[in-house]
């Protein structure tokens, strides 16, 4: 009864509704909760007494709550991932916040649901951080198969990121592009895939990508410093020279040393 009473108060309290009214404040299901502990030790009481206290941004309190569900029978991807949340925002180090979250993930049924496949995600972004791009790549294209392809415009802009990071060059003209399909106005989009173009040489596509950018927002500085440097690949120094001088005109701080180097 009290630990179904300080679930109720602290899934109240997570509204996060004006004027709370006395007793229905997360220090209230942590009153009631240790009530429940006080009566029976069991590790589903202390998960939720750890979310209370990850909510109330106590995370030193609830990650050892954490772990010592993770120590128990009741450990789950769930628990893990708690616990890895909790390390990362007392500043963790990346490797220990990545030996839980290879716990959690380790944990998933054979059958994973659309919200657990979220933990592929949270783990990707870690691995992109520490640059490990290969791997991230292992953990969005899980996260891309359990949903089924179903997937939005940003996931496309954040796997072709991890994709050109790890040299799949095709990977990552792949996603870009599927990227500007959804979202076509997106200008970072625009960028990205012609970036990336100019890495694999196809520098009239990287051209045009930017020239597309500089349709949707004429005041990218970026995409006129970019286009500066497709152009002088492709040997026409005269309007890269001109582009360079207008990303430099648009505070661009890269543009500069681009105009030194070959303008002067």
């Amino acid at each position: 009864v009290y630990y179904n009473y300080a679930l109720l108060i602290y899934n109240y309290a997570l509204m996060k509704v004006e004027d709370t009214p006395s007793g229905w404040n997360f220090s209230d299901a942590e009153s009631m909760i240790n009530k429940g502990l006080a009566i029976k030790d069991l590790p589903v009481y202390k998960q939720l007494k750890g979310d209370i206290k990850f909510a109330m941004t106590n995370y030193a309190e609830a990650f050892d709550l954490y772990q010592e569900v993770n120590q128990s029978d009741m450990a789950s991807s769930a628990s893990f991932y708690s616990a890895a949340k909790a390390k990362e925002l007392l500043g963790g180090e990346a490797k220990e916040v990545l030996a839980l979250l290879d716990s959690c993930v380790n944990r998933l049924p054979k059958q994973v649901s659309e919200a657990e496949a979220s933990y592929y995600l949270e783990r990707a972004q870690l691995l992109s951080s520490m640059e490990e791009y290969r791997k991230a790549m292992t953990d969005y294209d899980s996260f891309y198969s359990v949903m089924g392809g179903q997937v939005n415009d940003v996931f496309y802009y954040l796997r072709g990121q991890v994709a050109r990071e790890g040299k799949l060059f095709q990977k990552a003209l792949d996603d870009f592009s599927e990227a500007l399909e959804l979202n076509p106005n997106e200008v970072i989009y625009h960028i990205e895939l012609g970036a990336t173009n100019i890495r694999v040489g196809r520098n009239e596509d990287a051209q045009q990508n930017f020239l597309n950018a500089i349709k949707i927002n004429p005041e990218y500085s970026e995409a006129y410093r970019l286009l500066g440097v497709s152009q002088m690949q492709m040997k026409n120094k005269s309007e890269a020279c001109k582009n360079f001088h207008k990303a430099k005109e648009l505070n661009d701080t890269l543009a500069d040393d681009l105009i030194k180097r070959y303008c002067e």
